[in-house]
């Protein structure tokens, strides 16, 4: 197999880092556009090294100085504790493993966008590491079966130097790796507790001495504010109640009795001391597989996960297992080289399921033991629109949440996104995308979960979801929030079309609607309204300027 390998030593710090291009990978052979992986470290005392991936655009060289155009995606899965290529091998790379283990080629890729990039973080996860990563008996807070389980890491982390070690690692990608990348715009894109990750690690960029060009941010399904947020995580009874697994009688037993307080993100704490609420919480546990209304709910033994714990009326199971595909020796070999044979620890695709001790969460959002000095990620957002006004740098930040995630619920989000305070510019209103066909062999082999809406035949304009439109007071900084029809938590992979839409809308800095004024809804009369201006509207907005994102 042919090899390209190199070392860089960055002189200003001394800074160890790799890249080596990807020429055939188990199970795939040739990759569909040129990739490339290896280390970058950003902590030497802690020897943190972190893993990246890159894949090449589908229609632009990599190496192309002269190419100061083609966006960089950088790509962030949630947690704390999820590896990022969960992302790429499930969501938005230009492959996807299905439930037989087999690669399908993904028609959405973002490849077809710009240079997809993800990073594993913290270490400990993924292939990242640190110097505890390789004692063979772990360490103090993380040793035995836990370690070798992946219950832990041996590593520490937290918000604060996820966000600074991700910034470095950029930085040394674009500017010394990949120094054709150097100009190019970059955009954060992501979903979960990347609500927390992507914002801080733009903030960090913005106010580092660099010349990058951060230019967007792209969060779905985010963790922002637990006050905003409250009771619309984890499969909340409000929820339950609204998407049809519970009914009125269960949940207001639930909601104004069964109880003795809630946390800080509103979960309930249960009272089973009588046989109605007894009833109650059993009948919402049936509907929710026993996963509803806890950040960890307990395991219960022998019970299959029938329901998709990410979407509401999704099918359970579904996709393959990465971690043991990326666990594979062969694998490594074409990640790594024959020169790679670290096997003392081993790969984790997840360290826990929604944190992990050695993990700090240092914001309030989705924390059940934030403190009241810490900061809710509402300011993260306001000081990124600060830097960029005050840099007069152009800014696209988009917000969005599916529609049915119970995880991290619709209605929290939009009212975190109306609390940051900037005033509404152009109301709640429906936009359209382009429902094209999708490969009929695509649909055959796709994994299951994914793009349930699919079908092999054209339907048109359909709508996406709802769209409001914030005034940051500056023209090149552009705010919205995006609701993201039948998208569970893993919009990307629930909503391949529609997500891909909006995403193309960032980029490509285009608006997803005709202007409605506020004149149009509340000044003008019902014969206006409802003769021509409603329909004039709808039908310009299903037009194929918008639809095909060409406005």
């Amino acid at each position: 197999m042919a090899v390209v390998m190199m070392l860089v030593s960055l002189c200003r710090s001394e800074r160890f880092s790799t890249s080596r291009e990807i020429h055939d990978m188990p199970g795939i052979g040739k990759p569909p556009t040129r990739q490339f992986c290896g280390f970058v470290e950003t902590d030497e005392i802690q020897g943190v090294r972190l893993f990246y991936y890159l894949m090449e655009s589908e229609s632009a060289n990599i190496f192309e100085e002269n190419d100061d155009e083609t966006p960089v995606l950088l790509w962030m899965n949630g947690g704390p504790g999820a590896s990022s290529l969960a992302g790429i091998f499930s969501e938005v790379g230009p492959l996807l493993l299905n439930e037989e283990n087999d690669f399908v080629k993904n028609p959405f890729s973002w490849t077809g966008k710009g240079h997809l990039l993800a990073i594993e973080f913290g270490p400990g996860i993924g292939y990242s590491y640190c110097h505890n990563s390789t004692l063979p008996n772990g360490t103090p807070f993380c040793s035995g079966d836990d370690r070798r389980s992946g219950l832990c890491s041996p590593c520490l982390a937290s918000d604060t130097s996820v966000a600074f070690w991700n910034a470095i690692a950029i930085e040394t990608i674009m500017s010394e790796l990949f120094p054709s990348l150097r100009r190019n715009p970059l955009y954060i894109l992501g979903e979960s507790y990347a609500g927390v990750y992507g914002p801080t690690l733009g903030r960090e960029l913005m106010r580092r001495d660099n010349d990058l060009k951060l230019r967007g941010l792209w969060i779905t399904d985010p963790c922002i504010d637990n006050t905003e947020q409250f009771g619309h995580l984890d499969l909340s009874p409000a929820f339950a109640l609204q998407k049809g697994m519970i009914s009125n009688e269960t949940h207001a037993l639930l909601t104004e009795t069964c109880f003795v307080g809630r946390t800080a993100v509103g979960d309930y704490k249960r009272d089973n001391s009588t046989a109605s609420c007894r009833e109650a919480w059993r009948t919402y546990d049936l509907a929710t597989a026993g996963i509803g209304d806890a950040v960890h709910p307990a395991a219960i033994p022998n019970l299959p996960m029938y329901i998709d714990p990410l979407n509401a009326l999704g099918l359970s199971g579904g996709g393959g297992d990465i971690e043991t595909y990326l666990s594979r020796s062969d694998v490594r070999e074409a990640f790594f080289g024959a020169s790679y044979r670290n096997t003392s620890f081993p790969y984790f695709l997840e360290i826990g399921n929604n944190g992990y001790d050695e993990y700090t969460l240092q914001y309030q959002a989705c924390n059940n033991d934030a403190t009241a000095h810490e900061e809710s990620v509402l300011q993260v957002w306001r000081d990124i629109v600060h830097e960029a006004k005050t840099s007069q740098a152009n800014m696209e930040l988009l917000i969005l949440n599916g529609d049915i995630d119970g995880i991290v619920g619709l209605h929290g989000t939009e009212a975190a996104a109306h609390a940051l305070g900037f005033p509404v510019s152009e109301a709640r209103r429906p936009y359209f995308y382009n429902a094209t066909a999708a490969p009929a062999n695509f649909v055959l082999k796709k994994p299951i979960a994914f793009g349930s809406q699919l079908r092999a035949k054209d339907a048109g304009p359909q709508i996406g979801g709802f769209v409001t439109t914030f005034d940051t007071g500056a023209p090149s900084v552009r705010l919205r929030f995006l609701s993201v029809r039948d998208a569970g938590h893993m919009t990307p992979a629930y909503a391949p079309q529609k997500a891909l839409h909006s995403v193309n809308a960032m980029i490509e800095g285009i608006r997803l609607t005709p202007p409605l004024p506020f004149s149009t809804l509340r000044d003008a009369s019902d014969n206006s309204f409802y003769g021509s201006l409603f329909s004039e509207w709808i039908n310009e907005a299903r037009g194929a300027a918008y639809v095909n994102g060409a406005k």
